[in-house]
C-alpha cells in the first residue's frame, strides 16, 4: 500500500466518545477515516469483551475470518489464543480483545488477502481509540501479541524479541493512574504455523500464565 495515501493527520475523522460505553465507541469507529486501511478492508473490527475486565489483549490487527466477521481474534490463531488463555488460567471471556489497527492491511490485489504489518502511521492513527478502550476497560494486565503492538504501547524502539515475558508498566502518557503492567509475547500466528508448535504454544502459555498472575493483586 503507498504510504503516500495515507491522511496527514493522526486525529480521527469521526471523534472518539469521552463518554458512553463499548458500543458508542464502536458506533463512532465504524466512521474512523484517519487512514486509508478502511477502503480496502470489509469491515471495521472493534475491540470486545467485558467492561471493566482485568486483562487486555492487544493483537497487531484484523486478519481475513475478522475483516469478515467483525469481531476480533476469531481465526484459526485467534482460536488458539483463546485455547492458550485457557490453559493458563485466564478466562477468554473474562477478556477484552482489541488490535493496534481496527482495519485489517491486505497486501495489494492480493487475491489470497495476505497481510502486511500496518505502518507507524497507521497505528499512530489509531492510537485515540486504543487510549479509549483502556479508560473504558481499566484492566490489570495488558498484554501485548508481537513487535507492533508493543513498539506501538511501550514506545518504537522497545525490543520485543529480546524482552519477551518482561512486566513494564504502561507508560504514563496512556494516562491511566494506576498504569496496568503490560506483559510482552508472540504473535498468535506465529505459533499456529510454527514447525514446532507444541513447544511455541507452552512457551506462548507460560507468558501467558505471567499475565495471569498478575490479574491476581
Amino acid at each position: 500500500m503507498d504510504e503516500s495515501r495515507l491522511s496527514s493527520t493522526t486525529e480521527p475523522t469521526a471523534p472518539v466518545p469521552d463518554g458512553g460505553g463499548p458500543a458508542q465507541v464502536r458506533d463512532a469507529l465504524a466512521t474512523c477515516r484517519a487512514c486509508s486501511l478502511w477502503e480496502h478492508a470489509s469491515t471495521v473490527v472493534p475491540g470486545r469483551g467485558p467492561v471493566p475486565a482485568r486483562a487486555m489483549v492487544v493483537g497487531e490487527q484484523p486478519l481475513r475470518t475478522e475483516n469478515r466477521l467483525g469481531r476480533p481474534f476469531t481465526g484459526r490463531a485467534g482460536m488458539l489464543l483463546r485455547r492458550a488463555l485457557a490453559d493458563a488460567g485466564l478466562d477468554p471471556d473474562g477478556v477484552w480483545f482489541t488490535n493496534v489497527v481496527k482495519h485489517s492491511r491486505f497486501v495489494d490485489d492480493d487475491p489470497e488477502q495476505r497481510h502486511e504489518k500496518p505502518s507507524r502511521a497507521q497505528a499512530a492513527a489509531c492510537r485515540p481509540w486504543l487510549e479509549r478502550e483502556l479508560q473504558l476497560v481499566r484492566p490489570k494486565v495488558v498484554v501485548l501479541l508481537g513487535r507492533v503492538p508493543a513498539q506501538a504501547v511501550l514506545g518504537k524502539g522497545f525490543p520485543a524479541r529480546r524482552q519477551r515475558g518482561a512486566q513494564v508498566e504502561l507508560p504514563p502518557s496512556w494516562g491511566l493512574d494506576p498504569a496496568p503492567t503490560t506483559v510482552v509475547t508472540v504473535r498468535p500466528t506465529s505459533v499456529h504455523r510454527s514447525r514446532q508448535r507444541e513447544k511455541d504454544y507452552a512457551e506462548l502459555v507460560r507468558d501467558l500464565r505471567l499475565a495471569r498472575d498478575l490479574t491476581l493483586y
